[in-house]
């Protein structure tokens, strides 16, 4: 189901996501969505709650997460992997605050080394053109997927950083979603919003 226009998609960060390394080769059996509903920090300047339960971007974003779910080898199909764990000395603050953001699900510890971001490939972003904040950081486990974090907006790991350690639009970024109350929960997995 083609919901955008596909002549809308950006051609040049098309060419930007073809030069990106794929990780999976390996086939993915399944994969589990271990945190399903969203988080606001307003000291972490960061949110994964939908301004309103149905829109064009949500059914977007439903639409991929249940096909994967039903079907993990549509993953690979539609994104592309990146290391996380990264050790160079500049990439430390990146680690840091992602692993705060992932405590804030009941303080929940993930595996520094094992974790990898996905951000759409050039399939996903040619069927869904406009949609490209969506990321999600995963631990891979004996071919299965553990999702630890549905990043909606980009928001979770800063590409570039301020006098302040931060993205340079993370701050205005926040400041636009963060009165947003419609949790994942509720829009993607259609169950009752119980965290906040």
């Amino acid at each position: 189901m083609n919901l955008l226009d596909k002549g809308k998609y950006n051609h040049s960060k098309i060419e930007y996501q073809k030069s990106r390394k794929k990780y999976f080769e390996k086939p993915i059996s399944k994969i589990i969505f271990v945190h399903d509903y969203s988080v606001k920090s307003d000291e972490l300047k960061f949110t994964n709650f939908f301004q309103r339960t149905t829109s064009t971007r949500n059914k977007i974003i439903k639409e991929v997460i249940q096909n994967c779910i039903q079907s993990p080898s549509f993953f690979t199909h539609y994104f592309i992997g990146d290391e996380v764990s990264l050790k160079t000395e500049r990439d430390i603050y990146k680690r840091q605050r992602l692993h705060k953001i992932i405590a804030l699900y009941n303080n929940f510890q993930a595996d520094d080394d094992k974790l990898f971001k996905y951000v759409p490939n050039t399939l996903y972003q040619t069927k869904y053109s406009t949609e490209r904040g969506l990321q999600f950081i995963f631990e891979h486990k004996d071919n299965t997927l553990f999702v630890y974090l549905i990043d909606l907006y980009h928001l979770a790991i800063p590409s570039r950083k301020d006098k302040n350690q931060e993205k340079m639009s993370l701050s205005y970024e926040y400041e636009s979603k963060k009165k947003f109350n419609k949790g994942i929960e509720e829009v993607i997995f259609n169950k009752r919003a119980t965290k906040s």
